[in-house]
């Protein structure tokens, strides 16, 4: 279990300095952003502090108060998209955890979504593209820029956990 874990995020982010570093991440998705969560369930034997059966996945810090997460900026915001969100390209992996909560793309926008088959959090880059979706992101970023685009350049910016 600790194996496949490690494989989907590095095991850092449950770490206090990483929670105290994205703790103003974890209190805005707390708050207003939303944050996906974890089905603790058939691991509650071995769980000691997580009581929930659905735990989030967020960490706010526990000396900031805050109000639950409603949604209505979310539904705003997704409202906005999915009518006016044109010139946005998504990128996810297809294990990452983000994808779950990913932008559904509306037929109203020209805005796209790629997602990178096998790829986690980390790995969700345009490098990272099997050649034929490069190919495409290219063309689209093309028609959205009006320039053409040379992914050549992508080499030197290959980021990895």
């Amino acid at each position: 279990m600790l194996g496949h874990m490690l494989e989907i995020v590095n095991i850092d982010l449950f770490s206090d300095t990483k929670m105290t570093e994205l703790a103003a991440h974890y209190h805005q998705n707390m708050t207003e952003g939303g944050y996906y969560g974890y089905n603790a369930e058939p691991f509650k034997k071995y769980l000691r502090y997580i009581k929930e059966s659905e735990p989030s996945a967020t960490f706010p810090p526990k000396s900031v108060s805050y109000k639950p997460y409603e949604g209505i900026l979310m539904d705003k915001i997704f409202a906005w998209l999915d009518k006016e969100g044109n010139n946005f390209i998504y990128v996810y992996g297809g294990r990452d955890t983000w994808s779950a909560c990913r932008v559904k793309v509306s037929e109203n926008v020209n805005s796209r979504l790629y997602m990178i088959p096998g790829a986690n959090h980390y790995e969700a880059r345009v490098i990272n593209m099997p050649p034929a979706m490069q190919s495409d992101f290219a063309r689209v970023l093309n028609n959205m820029l009006g320039t053409e685009i040379d992914l050549s350049v992508l080499k030197s910016f290959y980021i990895t956990q």
